[in-house]
């Protein structure tokens, strides 16, 4: 039984190919600082729980260009958290998420997002604050980014519903699926993301379901639900 439905964001509600096309004067601005970026977002995942995420990244940034630790982090807020988000009111959904967005809170199922940077933002630029969703639980804020259980542990205390009645939708078999089953949720993997640049860790479980379009993950939900 399904009574519960988590999102990732990004790659998995909008197209990441998309996305660098509207933000690809702003990646040449950046490309240096944006190269860096995203190298130490990764390193930062690997390392779980930390008392700052922003932080530690940033101390990463500020040593690779050569750049006091002030600079760097006020680099991370004009273009992670301002330019950005700001080109997502030229970012389309992938089709089919705001029907079956609607089709799911039509029947009632709770929504939360999962993701590693705040979503409502981009939700609410991109037109998908239609429907109503119970909570916004960033990674980056908690203080450990996916896979690590805890933005997927305050998703289930947000929802209000057992873990096994959840299904954690995402695109990354190592930050979602991985991250999502470690707490007990059920999940699904969007194979037109981001799956085939992230593999899975070893000895990982497979995803219950598996889907290249949302009609077909609406299709799999409301069979779980009647």
């Amino acid at each position: 039984m399904i009574r519960a439905l988590s999102f990732d964001v990004d790659g998995t509600l909008f197209d990441m190919r998309q996305m660098k096309v509207v933000f690809a004067w702003t990646a040449v601005r950046h490309a240096r600082f944006l190269k860096h970026f995203l190298t130490a977002r990764e390193e930062v995942r690997a390392l779980g729980s930390l008392p700052d995420v922003r932080r530690a990244q940033d101390e990463r940034v500020a040593e690779r260009l050569g750049i006091p630790l002030a600079e760097a982090a006020e680099l991370s807020k004009k273009v992670i958290d301002g330019e950005w988000v700001d080109v997502f009111t030229k970012v389309k959904p992938i089709p089919g998420v705001r029907e079956a967005l609607q089709a799911f809170a039509e029947r009632g199922l709770k929504l939360c997002t999962v993701s590693d940077y705040p979503a409502a933002p981009k939700l609410s630029r991109m037109g998908l604050d239609h429907v109503r969703w119970s909570g916004d639980c960033g990674a980056e804020l908690l203080g450990a980014l996916k896979p690590h259980p805890r933005a997927f542990e305050e998703a289930i205390r947000i929802l209000g519903v057992a873990p096994a009645e959840i299904l954690h939708i995402g695109d990354r078999l190592d930050a979602d699926v991985s991250g999502a089953q470690a707490v007990g949720m059920r999940t699904a993997l969007f194979t037109a993301g981001n799956a085939r640049s992230h593999p899975a860790p070893p000895g990982a479980k497979p995803p219950d379901f598996v889907f290249a379009e949302y009609p077909a993950l609406v299709e799999y939900v409301l069979k779980e639900i009647r």
